[in-house]
């Protein structure tokens, strides 16, 4: 399965774009070998995180699941500054948390999604 991040940072937050992209080579890696059903090939997490300037010009986007291409994706809303506040060292861990407490919207859509071997596969990562 492929697993990415795409990155809808704050300006101001650009400085831990490297490590947010090292997690998603790290996912990519990971779930590569792995299956979890038939209906989802691709699995895309936005990693999104803005101050309160920002947050009225992008908001986070409905989950959407295109059957064609057996494709997931949708957008995890981080707290600003907890997101700028959180080390380099935790915040890997703190972004995975963030997807851990949001999967539940994808066996909602996905109906033969694997959530429990995927959630057991992702928190190994954590």
């Amino acid at each position: 399965m492929k697993v990415r991040l795409a990155l809808y940072l704050d300006n101001k937050l650009t400085g831990k774009s490297n490590i947010v992209n090292e997690l998603s080579s790290e996912l990519e890696k990971h779930f590569q070998p792995n299956k979890y059903g038939d209906s989802l090939d691709e699995l895309y997490f936005g990693i999104v995180s803005m101050s309160e300037g920002f947050k009225a010009f992008f908001k986070p986007r409905k989950p959407k699941f295109t059957k064609s291409k057996k494709m997931f994706e949708y957008d995890v809303d981080f707290d600003f500054d907890r997101f700028k506040d959180t080390t380099e060292t935790n915040l890997k861990g703190f972004i995975l948390e963030g997807i851990l407490e949001s999967l539940q919207v994808i066996s909602e859509k996905v109906k033969d999604f694997d959530i429990n071997a995927f959630e057991n596969d992702l928190k190994q990562l954590v």
